[in-house]
C-alpha cells in the first residue's frame, strides 16, 4: 500500500529540484492558511453573523408584537425604531402577501435569516438580499397586508471577515514569494553543478 502511495505521489510531484524544494516551503504554509481560514470562519465568523441575525429578528418580532396594541401611536412607534435600531419600516395593507422568493442556497447571510425568520415567523416572511447593495429587504405578514423593512446589511454580518481574509492572503503571498527568490538563488549552483557533472 505505501509503496504504491510512493510511486503515485513521485508520478505526480515535479522531477526538478527548485519546484520540489517550491513545494516544501509552500505546502505547510498553504495548509496552515486554510485551517486557521476554516477554524475562523466557522467558529467566529459564522456564529457572529448567526448572533447578529438572531438580535436583529428579535427586534422586528418586539417591533410587530407592540404595534398590534392598541393603546399605542403607530406613527411614533416606527419613528422610534427606525431612529433608535436604523429600522426602515413601511406598512403595506391590503395587499396579497406573496411568500415565494429566491433564496441564494450558498449565502451565510441568506441561510442565518432563512434560520433565524422560520423559527420566528413559521412560512409568514420573505426576504432579499440581493435588490439593494447595501440594504436587506425582509417582509413579515401582517393581518391583511405586510410589514417591509429595509435593513442595512452590516446589520447582520460583519465587515472584519473581509479584513481578516485580506491580511491572512497577504502575508502568504509575500511568504511564497521570497521563498521563491530564495529558492532559486539556492538551488542554481546546484542544477549547474548537476549539469556539468552530467557533461562530464
Amino acid at each position: 500500500m505505501f509503496y504504491g502511495l510512493s510511486r503515485f505521489l513521485k508520478k505526480i510531484l515535479p522531477k526538478q529540484l527548485f519546484y520540489r524544494s517550491l513545494i516544501i516551503v509552500a505546502a505547510p504554509i498553504i495548509i496552515m492558511q486554510i485551517t486557521i481560514s476554516i477554524v475562523f470562519f466557522d467558529s467566529l465568523w459564522i456564529k457572529t453573523n448567526k448572533g447578529m441575525t438572531r438580535a436583529l429578528v428579535n427586534e422586528i418580532n418586539t417591533f410587530i408584537e407592540v404595534y398590534g396594541q392598541e393603546k399605542l401611536d403607530k406613527d411614533e412607534l416606527k419613528n422610534l425604531f427606525s431612529l433608535f435600531l436604523d429600522l426602515n419600516i413601511e406598512l403595506i395593507e391590503n395587499e396579497k402577501f406573496d411568500d415565494q422568493y429566491t433564496e441564494r442556497w450558498f449565502s451565510p447571510i441568506d441561510r442565518s435569516l432563512r434560520r433565524e425568520l422560520k423559527s420566528s415567523f413559521n412560512q409568514k416572511y420573505l426576504f432579499d438580499t440581493t435588490s439593494y447593495k447595501e440594504l436587506i429587504d425582509i417582509r413579515i405578514k401582517f393581518e391583511e397586508g405586510y410589514f417591509k423593512f429595509l435593513v442595512p446589511k452590516d446589520r447582520v454580518t460583519s465587515s472584519s471577515a473581509r479584513i481578516f481574509a485580506l491580511w491572512l492572503t497577504l502575508p502568504a503571498i509575500l511568504v511564497i514569494f521570497i521563498a521563491i527568490l530564495f529558492l532559486k538563488n539556492q538551488t542554481r549552483p546546484i542544477t549547474k553543478l548537476a549539469e556539468a557533472s552530467e557533461r562530464f
